[in-house]
């Protein structure tokens, strides 16, 4: 069975698809609308590699600790009938959690383009990095995007 979240679509920027199997935990699918992220931001940053490579454990462990709270409010929930009766306050606190990882990484300078995806403008594309990759190895120009991503040698 699968509970589908905004109640009203188009209304947040965060969604959350519950899928509940045999298990006692239902897996979970967030979606994060790109559209609807606040698009504020100073001065353009560009980043140099080394640059990129020196702010990367603090993108990553920012990252890291959204996750980590997002899976918590995941596993508080025991049954279809709690995430139900919770159901709006929950996805506030997904809300609030995605929208304070995307406004603290942007502080850095780097570009948030989706949930845990992050780039840094390196004035000829972005470097690119998505949770849980280990590091920043993956560059992609402007035009082609998360899906023109190249390794970076």
């Amino acid at each position: 069975m699968t509970s589908t979240w905004p109640l009203r679509p188009n209304t947040r920027s965060v969604g959350l698809s519950l899928i509940f199997t045999g298990s006692n935990l239902p897996q979970v699918r967030i979606w994060y609308n790109l559209f609807l992220m606040p698009q504020k931001r100073r001065s353009k940053r560009i980043f140099s590699y080394d640059e990129a490579l020196s702010t990367f454990p603090v993108v990553r462990d920012l990252t890291t600790a959204a996750v980590r709270r997002i899976d918590s409010l995941t596993t508080t929930v025991g049954s279809r009938e709690e995430m139900d009766d919770r159901r709006e306050e929950i996805e506030d606190e997904y809300q609030k959690i995605i929208s304070f990882w995307a406004k603290q990484v942007s502080s850095i300078g780097c570009e948030v383009k989706g949930l845990w995806l992050v780039d840094w403008d390196s004035g000829d594309g972005y470097y690119c990095w998505r949770f849980p990759e280990q590091a920043i190895a993956f560059f992609h120009t402007y035009e082609e995007g998360f899906g023109g991503r190249l390794p970076i040698n």
